[in-house]
């Protein structure tokens, strides 16, 4: 989550349990922060989201990239250097079987992919002629179906995240707003109480990131310049 997002949203916390322990007995008031708090609840709902849909992607993606490899190195390999071969009586294959780009998209690869096991299944008999193992069409028709409901996975994990994300920063906006508008609600408050109003700077205070120092850029001299 977001570091901005994650800070006012702790600030959203802090400013709720800071209200639930001081009743301030305003009907009005008490409503406002019940909604300061489901803002909150929300916000840390959706950053476990955001954490689940993110863990999702990358396992996904990863597992994806592995199988990937080994349909390449193995199957693929095998199938497409039999419909070689095998194009000495059917010439057309040689065009038609053509191992997949390591660097493809899963679209092309898996188009590539399930192009390879039509072809030999369709010439199931001629490969088998040229040396097609026995059930390497059944492990690669697996290894295809895994591989498609990983990038199904990994596009549920992506969307789930980037929703997550969209959402955490308007719920960022509405927490700002919230409190600021508690702020004015019990400013009179405050100004006769200053140990109150102490402890509620201290409650919606946020250690925002002070941004990296940047080194002054130094002018050039212009050394035939005269006094």
């Amino acid at each position: 989550m977001n570091s901005l997002v994650r800070l006012t949203l702790a600030m959203g916390s802090r400013v709720s349990n800071f209200l639930s322990t001081r009743p301030f007995g305003a009907q009005l008031l008490d409503a406002v922060v019940a909604e300061l708090g489901e803002l909150v609840a929300r916000g840390k709902a959706v950053a476990l989201e955001e954490s689940v849909g993110h863990r999702a992607e990358r396992a996904a993606t990863q597992h994806r990239k592995e199988l990937k490899h080994v349909m390449r190195s193995e199957a693929l390999t095998h199938l497409v250097r039999i419909g070689k071969a095998a194009a000495k009586e059917k010439s057309e294959l040689a065009t038609r079987v053509r191992v997949p780009l390591a660097r493809s998209n899963e679209v092309d690869f898996l188009t590539t992919a399930q192009t390879i096991a039509a072809e030999a299944a369709a010439n199931r008999e001629l490969f088998v002629k040229y040396g097609m193992v026995d059930g390497v069409l059944d492990t690669l028709n697996k290894q295809l179906e895994e591989y498609g409901r990983l990038v199904v996975a990994g596009d549920a994990g992506r969307a789930a995240h980037t929703g997550a994300r969209t959402e955490a920063k308007a719920l960022k906006s509405a927490v700002i707003a919230k409190v600021k508008q508690i702020e004015g609600m019990l400013v009179l408050q405050f100004r006769e109480n200053p140990n109150l109003l102490g402890a509620w700077k201290s409650a919606r205070n946020v250690a925002w990131p002070e941004p990296p120092e940047t080194e002054p850029v130094p002018v050039p001299v212009n050394k035939d310049s005269t006094a």
